[in-house]
């Protein structure tokens, strides 16, 4: 009922604001997915199956944002659902989850440093944002979204661990995360709690001269997610009791210190990610070449790339060196299309984004 009321209250100001030019009121859509990860393909991510383990990795993200609403003139009023899965976490991590989970055979003598940490929520909630300047030139977006937020995961978990045999290891860890459903110590009864936010995001281009221009998107430039009633967790584990499976393999039961508690008040925080491109215009007046750029967390990813006009619009190619990945796109002056993948068969892809706009810019 109040997010109904807000919405009704956010459509009555956007089209009470007064409008010289009298420009009409457009259906806004925007869609941003992108799915990211090093050690094994997303489809055997969501899976839970490690069989094309890849060594090295130290990134998983997973995240979507989707408004639609209304577009009058300067400003934009949308509803807005959206998804942040990140973990990042130390090589020698990922190698004891999948040596555990999977081949059920450690490297004999190695010490793993763990190193594992975790943001997620998932959210639906409004967003209002104006644009200052002219887009032909100079123009900066400043939005601002108030949500509802659900599915909390939050916190870090570290120690180390030792090889003794290729089937026998031994491990200490400290953990420190705040959740909505333990899942390493089997606490039972946990009430999810709700959570309530707020984020700034910016959306910018500029038109330095007629063949130079430059355009940037940051999300989460502020945010804040309050939980109310957050279960937390603190606690630190060792492998003191161990039994043999079935194929020779050591099964642990964690020997645990620690303390199971409710906060009142949980506040998470969300680094920002984005992405930015330029475009250099070449004299042909038709074509153009491209640098761009995604950034999530501590992780910058770079494409190059070119463009060209085709049917009242423009067509775009860039490749992703570090990702191998390939992307394509189509704009015109209502609608863009963007697609990237790092594999042609896409049960093997790492990498997969889609990003879609009616009316974006």
């Amino acid at each position: 009922m109040y997010q109904s009321t807000f919405y009704i209250l956010l459509i009555y100001i956007v089209l009470a604001v007064p409008n010289t030019q009298a420009e009409n009121i457009k259906p806004y859509l925007k869609l941003d997915t992108f799915l990211f990860s090093e050690t094994s393909s997303i489809k055997n991510i969501l899976d839970n199956n490690q069989d094309d383990y890849k060594r090295g990795g130290r990134n998983q993200y997973a995240s979507v944002w989707l408004e639609a609403g209304i577009k009058k003139g300067a400003w934009t009023a949308t509803t807005l659902y959206r998804e942040e899965h990140r973990y990042t976490f130390s090589p020698d991590t990922a190698d004891l989850y999948n040596s555990i989970s999977t081949t059920h055979t450690v490297d004999s003598g190695r010490r793993y440093d763990i190193d594992l940490g975790v943001e997620r929520f998932r959210s639906k909630g409004l967003r209002l944002a104006y644009q200052f300047g002219k887009p032909n030139k100079f123009s900066l977006q400043l939005g601002g979204s108030y949500f509802q937020a659900s599915h909390l995961l939050s916190g870090q978990l570290t120690g180390s661990a030792f090889a003794n045999s290729t089937s026998d290891y031994d491990y200490q860890i400290d953990v420190d995360y705040h959740y909505d459903k333990e899942v390493l110590f089997g606490r039972s009864n946990v009430t999810s709690p709700d959570g309530t936010g707020i984020a700034l995001d910016l959306n910018s281009t500029w038109t330095i001269n007629n063949k130079l221009s430059i355009s940037a998107e940051v999300k989460d430039v502020y945010n804040k997610i309050r939980w109310k009633n957050a279960p937390r967790t603190v606690a630190s584990a060792t492998s003191d009791i161990k039994t043999i499976g079935d194929d020779g393999f050591v099964i642990i039961n964690p020997s645990v210190q620690g303390v199971h508690t409710t906060e009142d008040t949980f506040t998470q925080r969300i680094k920002p990610s984005g992405n930015a491109s330029i475009t250099y215009n070449l004299d042909d007046k038709k074509s153009a070449l491209l640098i761009k750029s995604r950034f999530y967390s501590d992780r910058t990813l770079t494409a190059i790339g070119g463009e060209r006009r085709f049917m009242k619009g423009t067509v775009s190619a860039a490749l992703w060196p570090t990702l191998g990945a390939v992307e394509l796109g189509y704009r015109n002056k209502k609608i863009s299309i963007n697609l990237g993948i790092d594999d042609i068969n896409p049960s093997d892809a790492h990498t997969f984004w889609l990003s879609l706009g009616l009316n974006a810019k």
